[in-house]
């Protein structure tokens, strides 16, 4: 067999079969295009996976702190209140720590017992109560004031009927 057979055309004796420096400079330059593009693409993809960790841990931080007010005897659940100043501290994986330095989750709780019902602007209920939890991601473990509406900020309510 001939090695030639397989090139098509009149001079195929003359060349040998393969790719010419324009194709191979087209098909690199797409190539390339298409890489470009994935790559700016990257840093979006990777900001929107931390935030959604961030929610994803907060809203873990929310329910644990919730729960355990449903669970408290209603008379003391001004007990869960955080004074100003001294949030509660929370790892990166959520578990409630004393240690500044492992803490990367601060959370503030803030009670009220004299609720309004929420269907009626005038009406109070003594037997209701509003906890409001607002976990933020502290960088570097740093105990910061949670203010702001950042991305990085979270707010949780629940309110907690009087059994």
């Amino acid at each position: 067999m001939n090695p030639f057979d397989a090139c098509p055309g009149p001079r195929a004796r003359d060349r040998a079969c393969g790719f010419s420096l324009i194709e191979v400079t087209i098909a690199l330059g797409i190539t390339s295009f298409a890489l470009i593009s994935i790559f700016g693409l990257l840093p979006t993809g990777l900001s929107t996976f931390r935030n959604s960790i961030d929610r994803s841990i907060s809203s873990q931080i929310a329910q644990g702190i919730i729960s355990r007010a449903r669970q408290t005897d209603f008379s003391n659940l001004m007990v869960f209140q955080t004074v100003s100043g001294s949030p509660l501290r929370f790892t990166d994986e959520g578990e409630e720590t004393t240690e500044a330095s492992k803490t990367i989750y601060v959370a503030t709780v803030t009670m009220d017992t004299q609720v309004g019902v929420p269907s009626s602007t005038s009406f109070t209920n003594s037997s209701l109560a509003r906890i409001r939890v607002r976990v933020a991601n502290s960088p570097n473990g740093s105990e910061t004031p949670i203010t702001g509406n950042s991305t990085s900020v979270h707010d949780f309510s629940a309110f907690i009927p009087k059994m």
